[in-house]
């Protein structure tokens, strides 16, 4: 049994003083193995799962970068094998960012929730490096941008842009994903794009065609767009649904 799993072993046990006496003796024995085979991936790996285990989760996340990199040159199946594990570490830590950004967004302290936004946009962005149609990453990265757009006002424009073109390439796999389509739609139209905000507006019409908000969106899009008498039409015919 290895000082790794011993350590486990202990730390299940809730002997925390032993199991952070057997993590450190693990660490200094993969440490001598690192100087030995640097190129071997086996050893950064091992330590970022105890650093991991440890807490020390910036740490962690280096090791398993470098562990990965170094992985590329294995055979596939253990390639694939530390992708996924490097991958759920990055995708665990966003969502537990964003998770707290939520918090104190909700508590309002809005420059931590910036602070942790922008935390969870880097982990969801360096995963995504990894597997860029990710649909779920997607929609995570445009949520981040739609959020941050609120807290960086000289950015605003940018961020909104980034969140419906990422909004868009969830699309490609969920196409009638209709709360992406409804907040694609919107977005769109906060940034000008009302031709691309009308044939979206028109797709939620024609997947849900008694929701009255769906019309009165399509008609306020197509108010913008110079059509006075679809604005009206619209917006009275979505009135009636709703009433």
């Amino acid at each position: 049994q290895t000082s790794a799993q011993s350590a486990q072993r202990a730390k299940g046990e809730g002997n925390q003083a032993e199991a952070d006496s057997l993590y450190a003796r693990a660490l200094s024995e993969l440490r001598r193995s690192m100087i030995y085979a640097p190129d071997k991936h086996h050893s950064y790996n091992m330590s970022a799962i105890i650093y991991y285990n440890l807490g020390q989760v910036d740490s962690a996340v280096s090791l398993f970068e470098r562990s990965y990199d170094l992985s590329r040159s294995e055979k596939a199946e253990e390639k694939a094998k530390v992708e996924k594990q490097f991958f759920g570490i990055l995708e665990r830590q966003g969502d537990k960012a964003y998770q707290d950004a939520e918090n104190l967004k909700t508590s309002g302290d809005s420059t931590a929730a910036a602070s942790q936004y922008l935390k969870a946009q880097d982990y969801y962005t360096r995963a995504y490096k990894m597997r860029p149609e990710d649909s779920r990453l997607n929609y995570m990265l445009g949520v981040c941008a739609y959020q941050l757009s609120q807290f960086i006002p000289e950015r605003k424009t940018e961020l909104l842009n980034e969140a419906a073109d990422r909004y868009q390439t969830v699309l490609k796999d969920n196409p009638a994903d209709i709360d992406v389509l409804f907040n694609l739609c919107l977005l769109l139209r906060d940034v000008g794009r009302n031709e691309e905000a009308k044939e979206i507006g028109q797709r939620l019409v024609d997947l849900n065609p008694q929701d009255g908000t769906f019309h009165d969106v399509l008609a306020r899009i197509m108010g913008d767009l110079g059509d006075k008498n679809a604005l009206i039409t619209g917006v009275t015919f979505g009135r009636v649904l709703r009433s």
